[in-house]
């Protein structure tokens, strides 16, 4: 058995579950915190459930305000570029 120690918790892993985390270079970190969202997909967890949405939104936002301001970039390059 291995240990994961992060942020004040310790896991204990199998070898198996090592192995596999570090061929596919999953940082065991992400891991739990996967594991630990699809157990509470799995119990319905209404406090989760709001979490994962608000994420999911400001998720999508952040994408939209990425793409309108390459949109800006290239049409201020574009300018320049006609003078």
């Amino acid at each position: 058995m291995y240990v994961c120690m992060t942020q004040n918790v310790t896991t204990t892993i199998s070898p198996e579950f090592k192995v596999l985390c570090q061929k596919h270079r999953i940082p065991y970190c992400e891991a739990l915190r996967t594991g630990i969202a699809i157990m509470l997909a799995e119990k319905d967890v209404q406090e989760y459930d709001n979490k994962l949405i608000l994420h999911r939104k400001m998720k999508a936002y952040q994408a939209k305000v990425e793409e309108l301001s390459q949109r800006l970039n290239n049409g201020q390059s574009k300018k320049e570029d006609n003078r």
